[in-house]
């Protein structure tokens, strides 16, 4: 299991944190085992092995994957596995020769095989297999891809279809729409999309051998799409701007700015661009509806949404309470020198995620730790994260020294921290250095009331609880973080 540790070994005063290690345990082929030589190895001909060419199944059909051998010495020791794709079943095995469950979703898998001969030798291959319409592997050609792009990524698009043999040429085109093709001389081209429509794409496929030329054509919706420009903080009664982005003409769509959680005042909620002030430290949260005008004939109905939360705060020394069953404590944030720290922990504050968790790492001397697990019953369980780590914001001219907050990390990555967090107990000042071992813990408020319930904490009983180290014996809970102005 993956879990933010904080671990010092009092004897050296080292420091590291342990996040755990996923060991991923797959057969490996070593050398020539025993009872053949190297020299017999070194003289036997390379292993060398082809899975043929990709494979086109109706849906609805299972795949027979195959492998040629050649080289090596027998016998072979062949695997199968699953690489990419809708999940399915190798059902059974039958030396080269492998086959699924039937398929029953459209798309692009990928199998691999991994064969391995007396000496050691070993070889790998990727068999593709394309599931297309029931009975249209062996019809005219069809484009496969998405039907619809609703992101800014490309995609990739393909043919299938016919007897396609080998030594083909392939040519596609954007026949209509806002759309760019990359690889157009290729079997699997992506295409970009620009402004919101439809985009009507054609390949041509030739066959040299016979002279013959099949074509195919589709269409692809391209969604309409928006984004906001915005700060993630706000200062109480200073109008902040919120910009937006959208893949359409701004002239021909409209907007419809409204607040789903807080307090906000929005200068024109009609508005492309929009100026919002909030009155009060919170979170809010807002949303932008960005629908086709009533000019955009010929456009789906179709609307697109993006979703704004800020955090706002009464001046760059905000203050945060942490209510815990053994008092309270009162912290001022450096907003200033950890602006993406701050915000961070002020939404997993206002969300209410850290009800009810618990300090499950107590060190007497160095740190007290919490945010990230809860009690079910006897046991600690942790309370997954419910946004993306934050960069580091280390060395910022605060240090890890007696009463200070900074963010707990996972491993030795400096960009892990999401809503664990530790009270220094002690002048940590090895923590504001990154080494090979450990990285730089950034520093983002200090405790300026309450120094005795920390104090409290720091020396309760602890022992060994759900595989951890350091855990209070009887659990210190955190009711809730609030804002403290």
């Amino acid at each position: 299991m993956f879990r933010t540790r904080l671990k010092m070994m009092r004897s050296v005063r080292a420091f590291w944190f342990a996040a755990g290690a996923l060991t991923c345990l797959s057969g490996c082929i070593g050398s020539a085992p025993q009872g053949t030589t190297t020299v017999e190895a070194d003289a036997l001909p390379r292993l060398r092995i082809d899975v043929g060419d990709d494979r086109l199944v109706g849906q609805g059909d299972p795949a027979t994957l195959s492998v040629d051998i050649r080289g090596g010495k027998a016998p072979y020791h062949i695997r199968w596995s699953q690489e990419s794709g809708p999940t399915t079943q190798i059902v059974s095995t039958d030396g080269p020769m492998a086959t699924t469950a039937p398929l029953m979703e459209l798309g692009h898998l990928v199998f691999r095989v991994v064969v391995a001969d007396a000496t050691g030798q070993h070889a790998s291959a990727f068999a593709p297999v394309e599931v297309v319409p029931a009975g249209s592997q062996n019809e005219d050609l069809v484009i496969t891809g998405p039907m619809t792009i609703d992101s800014d990524q490309p995609v990739q698009l393909g043919v299938v279809g016919g007897s396609q043999g080998g030594g083909l040429t392939y040519q596609w085109t954007v026949v209509s729409g806002d759309g760019t093709l990359s690889g157009a001389d290729t079997a699997m081209p992506n295409l970009s999309g620009g402004n919101a429509g439809d985009v009507r794409v054609r390949v041509e496929v030739s066959d040299p051998a016979d002279g013959t030329i099949r074509a195919a054509e589709t269409i692809i919706h391209l969604a309409l799409r928006v984004s906001v420009s915005a700060p993630d903080v706000a200062i109480s009664g200073m109008p902040v701007a919120l910009t937006t982005s959208v893949n359409a003409d701004p002239a021909r769509v409209t907007f419809e700015w409204s607040v789903d959680q807080g307090t906000a005042d929005i200068d024109n909620p009609a508005a492309q661009n929009v100026m919002i002030t909030m009155s009060v430290p919170e979170s809010v949260h807002l949303h932008v509806t960005v629908s086709p005008g009533a000019s955009e004939s010929g456009t789906q109905p179709e609307e697109a949404m993006a979703n704004v939360r800020l955090v706002s705060i009464e001046d760059t020394t905000p203050e945060a309470v942490v209510h815990t069953s053994m008092g309270d404590i009162r912290l001022e944030l450096f907003y200033d020198d950890a602006p993406k720290t701050v915000f961070n922990f002020l939404r997993y504050a206002d969300d209410g995620f850290y009800n009810d968790l618990v300090f499950h790492r107590v060190i007497a001397g160095f740190v007290i730790q919490g945010g990230g697990f809860f009690m079910n019953g006897e046991e600690l369980e942790a309370r997954p994260p419910t946004f993306d780590p934050v960069m580091s914001e280390a060395n910022n001219g605060h240090s890890n020294t007696i009463g200070t907050i900074a963010m707990a990390l996972r491993g030795t990555d400096a960009n892990s921290g999401t809503s664990q967090f530790f009270i220094n107990l002690g002048d940590n000042n090895f923590l504001d250095t990154a080494t090979a071992n450990q990285p730089a813990f950034t520093v983002f408020g200090h405790v300026i009331a309450g120094m005795d319930v920390v104090d409290a904490i720091a020396i309760v009983p602890t022992g060994q609880r759900s595989g951890q180290s350091d855990v209070p014996i009887d659990p210190v809970t955190i009711s809730a973080v609030s804002r403290g102005r």
